[in-house]
């Protein structure tokens, strides 16, 4: 026979009435969960009380979609209707001369004309212009062409081309 005071049987004893326990305490809470409750019937002609008149459209949104719609966030100011006497009108800034970079000098292959012509690059447009002497291009003229140089005359100065041959490196070593 055992004894009443074995550590094996008092634990399973343990484990099943806790287990047990548990079990109809799973049980009860599922019941409670789950069993209809009473309510009092509400009334379907009950509606909230909103201050905001209804909307005139039809539209799917709700009202508070709408009513949120309405406030008015930013005003832009005023601009004014006409300058005044003392205003000068603001004065047009002149277009800058297009940035031309100088690709080469190529003397023409006809015996009646002279000199040399320049090829110009506008990396603005993406063009190449062959110009010779007082050919304008926008608002640049071309000046003088030498064999390595080429000077551009625009409204803000004139300005010199010089072609990089890298002669200039040889000589300085």
């Amino acid at each position: 026979m055992r004894s009443p005071s074995d550590p094996i049987r008092n634990a399973w004893i343990q484990v099943l009435s806790t287990g047990g326990v548990g079990l109809l305490a799973c049980i009860s809470a599922s019941l409670w969960a789950f069993s209809p409750l009473e309510h009092e019937p509400v009334d379907p002609d009950w509606q909230p009380k909103v201050d905001v008149p209804e909307p005139t459209s039809k539209s799917g949104g709700n009202l508070e979609q709408m009513v949120a719609f309405e406030k008015r966030l930013w005003t832009p100011p005023e601009k004014p209707t006409a300058l005044a006497a003392n205003d000068a009108p603001p004065e047009a800034t002149p277009t800058p001369p297009p940035k031309l970079v100088l690709l080469g000098i190529v003397s023409p292959i006809e015996s009646g004309s002279s000199g040399y012509e320049a090829i110009l690059y506008d990396p603005d447009t993406d063009t190449v212009h062959i110009v010779s002497s007082g050919t304008a291009i926008g608002s640049v003229t071309v000046g003088s062409i030498t064999n390595d140089t080429a000077v551009l005359v625009s409204p803000l100065g004139e300005s010199m081309l010089r072609l990089d041959t890298g002669r200039q490196q040889a000589d300085q070593g």
